[in-house]
């Protein structure tokens, strides 16, 4: 529960602190006494409000300090999962302005806006004029009821949870077993070809190997072709390198080429 609430610079009051016992607490008083500054102090601290609405002009510093008590598990392990420090069951979330600008701590520790809406969500729910209200979504009734009812309801709970999962189970083998005879015979036919396609291609063992080699064979074709055609061209041509070898005849087939050249 909030169990206090910490007020400095907001509109009308310059600071104030308000303690709040167990049980219903109300404040009262005329109109303009500050009622909804009080509150919407709160909403700025916990990031659904923003300072502008309440910073008197010319003032350069505002705070707002929420206490909260709670022994509730989804905020220990909230706080668990963000790394923030677990004071006993005590949460304060604190919003200061300075110079037109805002920050955010939670039990010391700078977070954003985003958390601390996540966290709050955890801690207080407030009910007004054109305020979030949860009782009017559905969504969150069950979860309410859980939360109030924890203790007395969660072995019930939990004997409903795993009846629910073996119905679950059983409804998916049913609805399989009764499968439409005429979805049967689709997929016996799709099945029957597939293995159809399997037995033509007659695979053997290792094929896959060779298939591999060729397919990389194949793909550098084009490549190869290239390299044998600058091959050829630098071996056979008239300007390969077959024309260009120069090579010292042996001296007796000098002779006898000298010997037809006189004659």
């Amino acid at each position: 529960m909030l169990r206090s609430i910490h007020v400095k610079n907001m509109a009308l009051i310059e600071e104030e602190e308000i303690t709040l016992d167990h049980g219903l607490n109300i404040l009262t008083g005329e109109t303009g006494a500050g009622k909804s500054i009080v509150i919407g102090s709160v909403s700025t601290a916990l990031g659904t409000g923003s300072f502008k609405d309440y910073v008197s002009e010319g003032a350069d510093y505002a705070m707002v300090e929420l206490t909260f008590e709670t022994d509730s598990e989804a905020v220990r392990r909230k706080l668990e999962e963000s790394c923030l420090p677990d004071m006993d069951g005590i949460v304060v979330i604190s919003r200061n302005y300075r110079n037109g600008r805002s920050v955010s701590r939670i039990n010391g520790e700078t977070v954003t806006a985003a958390l601390v809406r996540e966290i709050a969500a955890l801690l207080i729910d407030i009910h007004g004029q054109h305020e979030h209200q949860s009782l009017l979504y559905p969504k969150y009734h069950l979860a309410l009821v859980d939360s109030y009812a924890e203790k007395e309801l969660s072995g019930p709970k939990n004997e409903c949870a795993e009846v629910f999962r073996v119905w679950s189970e059983v409804s998916a083998e049913l609805k399989t077993a009764v499968l439409d005879e005429k979805d049967r015979l689709k997929q016996i036919d799709f099945l029957t070809y597939e293995i159809g396609e399997i037995d033509d291609a007659a695979l053997s063992e290792g094929e896959d190997d060779i298939l591999e080699t060729q397919f990389r064979k194949l793909s550098h074709a084009q490549k190869i072709q290239e390299v044998l055609g600058e091959v050829a061209e630098l071996t056979g041509s008239d300007s390969g390198a077959g024309m260009s070898v120069s090579y010292r005849e042996h001296p007796a087939a000098l002779a006898r080429s000298r010997t037809l050249t006189t004659a």
